[in-house]
């Protein structure tokens, strides 16, 4: 291209030195002007025109220059007889160039080829011509008269505009021409005239891009097509076409400048009426941050159609990007998007004509205002999305004063947005049986979305409100905004309602209340509650909506009432936003699931924060999300949570929430689960489904399953209490917790299986204080050293049958070694001490060191694999007593030194261990010493006893393995100062041990249904051997009929299966215990006894008067129900009646009596009322009936007096009767008979009458009637 322009300029600057045809008066004569003469320089303004109306034409090749600010001037600017005509026969290969006189040439260089008013029309043909660097002022080329047509041509560097009009009386044409790289707009034009825009026209590079449509009034119709390029209007387009449209083509483009729109018609005159044709086009601004003024149909035009058009960026002065004011003629809008509007998008007046179909708005400031007896017209199809106001407006719906509403008794049809809001607060009071239908996408708004000078309430009872049609989302729903006064839903029926995905209810202020209403086939939400709306919500049916049926903030959840009932939504869940608790409260059971959409903490300055959740409840955790109790820092802010029945779990199969957190400032004794479920749960930093950190939670009767960690995890000062909890299917460690708070955990009736491992891991530390250590009914894993000592000289007493397996280099120390000020105390009966890898030096073994309480003993245990020290190390300790253990595979049985050492060791197995006993610096223990207390010494493979001391220790009457006593030959041996005999010639016995049944205690009284038995351990002294249980359950001591047996258990804790056991009976049971050689042992017991007596509530029973939604027409009507049956013998059964105006009963009056009826208080006229029946037996069980409801008439009395006494007093009677809720005075009749004529004593305003001087009449006979002041 360089090369090219070079090339150029160099044959003009030779044809400048050479042959030019400088050109600097007018043409008056026709001419041409040909190749030969080329280049033709115009020096200043050239005009063609004369007398003989000349034409000037220009053959293919030829250069026009112009000189600096130079023009040429097609005809006359006024007389017709000095027209002029231009011929440009270009061709292809050689066109004709209008350029600069200048190298190198510059926009702007030369003025313009102007077309003056007077030319010759058919003498104006411009084909295959360039017009370049001119436009000094305007344009390049003019069109200020004749009609030229331009073929072919390129238009550009124009320093303005390419080609221009001047007049609006003509209209160039041009086809196949080319516009680039123009300073300003490529073409200006008439609106009249934008047909003569022909085909194949190109744009490019232009300043704007755009074609400029002059500023006019279209008074005749005209067609307005695609020319590739949006068409921007100088000001405002006024149609005034008749019944001719403007027709606007498909991909038409057209941008208006700020201030400006298209308007159509006429407001006052209907003779300069318009319309519009518009398909597939676009409206919009020049510049959107500048806004336009929108299309305005005015009040007289004639019928317009708009179909898949684009209305977009049209500013705040306009009513609306699209103003509908015809009253004469439709508009149609059909399949159109009103985009970025800055105030409504369509604006229709009162009664105008017109019709929206299938039409999109979208970030528009407002959607579309009509008054109500327009809203029809808006069709189906119409779509709102992202709006500022989603809502649709009725511009007479704001109900700025107090009103009530009288029911019609046929539906209103609410076809506009109904608002309410007012500096005097207006409440809105819609009566009993009304029905409110609201057409596509509007809405009911009650009070101000942010100023509080704005507020209103509504009070709806028994209404309707619905959608025209019966389709979910056909309208918005009803809203109340965050400056609304306290307002009432009661028994109100909200259906058809969440157009563009809103709730049906929008309830963003902080007191509402919902009760007893019917809401349901809803596109999305059924209730939405803002993030600081309470609004109380009870007795509500909420069913066959498209989502949640209820989103709320966490600390929301407390003011969900009674009787919600939520079925067959889109998610029958309920959506709980995650924020911060800080108001105690009570969550109840909804029916179905909260879902919580992230981690929710429960804390707050005092008063704390404390939440109890209901039975039936079921928590829905996310991904990563956690329940966070308590504050982790400061003990300003504490927090508790207590739970029964609930199930803890996560939302999703693909989710693993972190479970429950219990932080170091909880108030802990508030913290208990009772029967509650926790599963497939974990902190992933924690490893568990439970974290509890420094503080005291409770479980009781829960179950933890399929959580990938732990269950539980206790850490630091943590001290969680786990009774009768079932842990199963866990991928860790079931428990994991410390020493000092295994007490808690190692709880009755825990039961275990299928974890990985099932065992608990217990942390070591000092036991500074009584521990009590049950058996857990599984191994528990010791992971760090355990020592018992300190100033309260602690004991830790380990119960039978717990199993303390330890990690290598770990064992347990008691006592102290240095100081008598700290001692510790050891009682363990029945327990097994052993390795973790059951292999011998596994473990460091039980040690005693000098100072220990001296209440220690050993009993039953088993003590194996211990290392070096031995499985039982006596350092100088005045140990006492080691009584039927089982001590084994350790380096030493037992290793004893000091004179301390005084222990008696009887009645043990000491078995294969390298030494079974070895005693040094003088310690001096009874090994056996007669024949009852004789110890089983075999199998070790260095020494029996092996005394380093020169002090005489007593060993006789043990077993030593050999009938020929202690050698190394055959039995164990022993060394000198070592005193076996006498000595037993046979073994002690291996059977299993002795042992005692437990729990329930003999006669207990059990109302669990599933109870759990729990007996010692068995010990069985043989190696190797493994002990099972046979549990058996009988109707009789005999055990002889209808025996229930369960067999070969493990555990010595057995959770009897559910529906095994009858209620009102008596169960005898015992226990024996089998080794691997078939010896059985039965318990020391023969037996123990339970009686099984579960309390069960009073029966089932219906409500009679009022029939549920009955209409009664008394102030204080008859309440009657059927009598409630208890099944438990010898109960009284007592009845306390609920009444309410919410279905919740928040605020209700409570009524108590033995019959099965009963008068209620005072009930306000006009109101619903929700009532329940409260059965009670005398152990505190009940059954509620269900709850009815009944509507006061507004024109109801107070009913008649309905308890009566007469008392004689002297001469005189006293009438006594109750008091008639509502009523302010009595008028009390008299008669002689019964049946005559009673004429009025008095009337009173308490209920009682001294009739005086009626006890000497001979009848008396009375009437008394109560009224309100009404």
């Amino acid at each position: 291209m360089k090369k090219s322009l070079l090339l150029c300029v160099c044959v003009l600057s030779l044809g400048a030195l050479s042959a030019f045809t400088e050109v600097s008066s007018n043409i008056g004569n026709s001419t041409t002007w040909s190749l030969s003469g080329s280049p033709y320089i115009i020096t200043g303004n050239v005009s063609v025109v004369g007398s003989s109306n000349p034409v000037l034409t220009i053959e293919a090749g030829v250069q026009v220059l112009f000189n600096s600010q130079a023009s040429l001037i097609i005809g006359h600017g006024s007389n017709s007889g000095y027209a002029g005509g231009l011929i440009v026969n270009g061709t292809q290969q050689s066109p004709v160039l209008f350029s600069a006189n200048q190298a190198p040439p510059q926009p702007g260089h030369w003025n313009s080829l102007r077309f003056n008013t007077q030319c010759l029309n058919d003498q104006l043909l411009i084909n295959h011509a360039t017009f370049e660097y001119g436009g000094f002022t305007n344009t390049m080329v003019e069109v200020g008269g004749g009609n030229p047509v331009f073929d072919h041509c390129l238009f550009r560097h124009s320093a303005s505009m390419g080609l221009s009009h001047s007049s609006n009386s003509v209209s160039a044409a041009i086809q196949n021409c080319t516009f680039e790289n123009n300073a300003s707009y490529p073409l200006r034009w008439n609106p009249a005239s934008v047909y003569q825009i022909g085909a194949g026209n190109s744009y490019s590079g232009n300043t704007h891009q755009r074609i400029l449509l002059k500023a006019v009034t279209l008074t005749q119709g005209t067609t307005w097509h695609d020319p590739g390029i949006p068409y921007e209007l100088e000001d405002n387009i006024i149609i005034q076409t008749g019944i001719n449209p403007l027709i606007i083509q498909t991909g038409v483009d057209l941008l208006f400048r700020e201030g400006d729109g298209l308007n159509v018609g006429h407001g006052t005159s209907v003779s300069l009426d318009g319309c519009v044709t518009a398909e597939g086009a676009s409206f919009a601004a020049v510049n959107p941050a500048t806004r336009w003024n929108g299309i305005r149909i005015d009040v007289y035009s004639d019928p317009c159609q708009f179909t898949g058009c684009l209305i977009q960026d049209a500013g705040p002065l306009a009513l609306g990007g699209f103003y509908i004011r015809t009253l004469t003629n439709p508009v149609l809008l059909d399949d159109c998007d009103f985009v970025n509007i800055d105030n409504y998008a369509v604006w229709a007046n009162e009664n105008a004509m017109f019709q929206i179909q299938n039409c999109s708005f979208t970030t528009c400031r407002n959607t579309v205002s009509v008054y109500p007896n327009d809203m029809a017209k808006l069709k189906g199809g119409n779509h709102y999305n992202g709006n500022t106001d989603n809502r649709i407006h009725c511009q007479s719906g704001n109900i700025s004063s107090s009103t009530s509403w009288t029911a019609q008794g046929m539906a209103v049809f609410v076809l506009g947005n109904l608002t309410s809001f007012g500096t005097n607060t207006p409440e809105t009071v819609i009566p009993y049986g009304t029905i409110l239908e609201f057409n596509a996408g509007t809405s009911m708004a009650i009070g101000h979305s942010s100023s509080s000078s704005y507020r209103a309430s509504l009070r709806a009872i028994g209404t309707t409100f619905r959608g025209a049609q019966s389709t979910p989302g056909y309208w918005t729903g009803l809203i109340f905004s965050a400056e609304t006064n306290p307002s009432l839903l009661s028994g109100c029926v909200v259906r058809d309602a969440g157009y563009n995905n809103a709730a049906a209810i929008n309830i963003v202020t902080q007191t509402c209340t919902v009760t007893g209403s019917w809401i349901y086939n809803n596109q999305a939400l059924g209730i939405n509650l803002g993030n600081n709306s309470y609004a109380s919500l009870s007795g509500n049916l909420i069913t066959l909506c498209g989502s949640y049926p209820l989103s709320l903030v966490a600390n929301a959840v407390r003011v969900l009432g009674e009787g919600n009932y939520f079925s067959s939504n889109g998610v029958d869940r309920i959506e709980v936003r995650a924020n911060t608790i800080e108001s105690s409260g009570v969550w109840r059971d909804p029916g179905v699931p909260y879902y919580f959409t992230g981690s929710v903490s429960i804390y707050s300055p005092s008063p704390f924060a404390h939440i109890k959740i209901m039975p039936g409840t079921e928590i829905l955790l996310p991904n990563g999300a956690a329940i966070n109790v308590g504050y982790s820092s400061s003990a300003t802010y504490q927090g508790s949570l207590e739970a029964e029945g609930t199930l803890f779990t996560r939302a999703s199969e693909s989710a693993v929430p972190a479970g429950i957190v219990f932080n170091s400032f909880c108030v802990d004794a508030l913290c208990a689960f009772t029967n509650c479920s926790f599963s497939y749960l974990q902190n992933a930093s924690q490893n568990t489904a439970i974290y509890v950190n420094n503080s005291d939670p409770s479980f009781q009767g829960c179950l933890f399953t399929n959580n990938p960690g732990s269950g539980i995890l206790a850490a630091n000062s943590a001290r969680p209490t786990v009774n009768d909890c079932c842990f199963t299917n866990n991928g860790y460690y079931p428990i994991r917790t410390i020493a000092s708070a295994f007490d808690v955990v190692s709880g009755v009736g825990n039961s275990f299986s299928g974890n990985n491992p099932d065992r608990i891991l217990m942390s070591g530390g000092t036991l500074n204080q009584n521990y009590v250590w049950n058996n857990p009914s599984i191994p528990v894993e010791v992971s760090t050293d355990i020592q018992v000592y300190g100033t309260e000289h602690p004991v830790l007493r380990i119960n039978s049958g717990l199993n303390l397996l330890f990690q290598s280099n770990t064992g347990l120390s008691i006592g102290y070694s240095s100081s008598s000020t700290y001692t510790g105390g050891l009682i363990a009966e029945g327990a097994t001490f052993s390795a973790l890898n059951g292999a011998t030096g596994g473990w460091d073994g039980l040690s005693f060191v000098r100072y220990i309480n001296p209440v220690s003993y050993l009993r039953g245990c088993v003590i194996q694999f211990a290392g070096s020290d031995g499985n039982l190390r006596i350092n100088n300790s005045p140990l006492t007593l080691v009584e039927n253990c089982v001590i084994r595979w350790g380096t030493y049985g037992i290793r004893a030194s000091g004179t301390q050492v005084q222990t008696s060791i009887i009645r043990n197995y000491i078995l294969s261990n390298e030494t079974g006993i070895h005693l040094s610096s003088g310690a001096n223990p009874t090994i056996g010493g007669n024949l009852a207390d004789a110890n089983s010494i075999s199998g070790n493979d260095l020494y029996g006893v092996q005394n380093t001391s020169s002090t005489v220790v007593n060993a006789e009457w043990n077993w030593w393995g050999d009938p020929s006593g202690p050698n190394l030959r055959y039995g164990d041996g022993v060394t000198a100062y070592v005193d076996y005999d006498p000595f037993r010639t046979t073994d002690i016995g291996d059977a299993p041990a002795r042992f005692l049944l437990l729990s329930p205690q003999d006669l207990e009284l059990v109302s669990d249904p599933d109870p759990v038995l729990d007996w010692e351990e068995a010990i069985d002294p043989s190696p190797g051997d493994t002990v099972l249980y046979n549990l058996q359950i009988c109707l009789s001591a005999s055990f002889d009929t209808d025996v229930i047996s369960y067999i070969d258990l493990e555990s010595t804790v057995f959770h009897i299966p559910e529906g095994v056991l009858a209620d009102n009976c008596r169960y005898y049971w015992r226990v024996s215990a089998t080794d691997t050689q078939s010896q059985t042992t039965w318990s020391l017991q023969p037996y123990l006894r339970f009686d099984l007596a579960i309390p069960e509530d009073p029966g089932e029973f219906q409500l009679l008067e009022p029939v549920h939604l009955q209409n009664v027409y008394v102030t204080s009507p008859l309440l009657s129900w059927q009598p409630s049956l208890d099944p438990d013998p010898g109960d009284q059964i007592s009845y306390t009646v609920h009444l309410s105006l919410t279905a919740g009963f928040e605020d209700e009056e409570i009524l108590s009596t033995s019959q099965t009826s009963i008068f209620s208080g005072f009930c306000q006229p006009g109101q619903i009322y929700f009532w329940k029946v409260k059965a009670q037996d005398q152990t505190g069980r009940y059954c509620f009936s269900e709850t009815w409801r009944f509507f006061v008439d507004p024109e109801a009395t107070p009913r008649a007096p309905a308890s009566f006494t007469l008392i004689s007093t002297g001469d005189d009677i006293l009438i006594e009767w109750d008091a008639v809720p509502g009523a302010d005075c009595y008028d009390i009749w008299f008669c002689d008979t019964p049946y005559g004529t009673f004429s009025l004593l008095d009337s009173v305003s308490n209920p009682s009458f001294q009739h005086v001087g009626a006890a000497l009449l001979s009848h008396c006979f009375y009437q008394v009637v109560a009224h309100d002041t009404q």
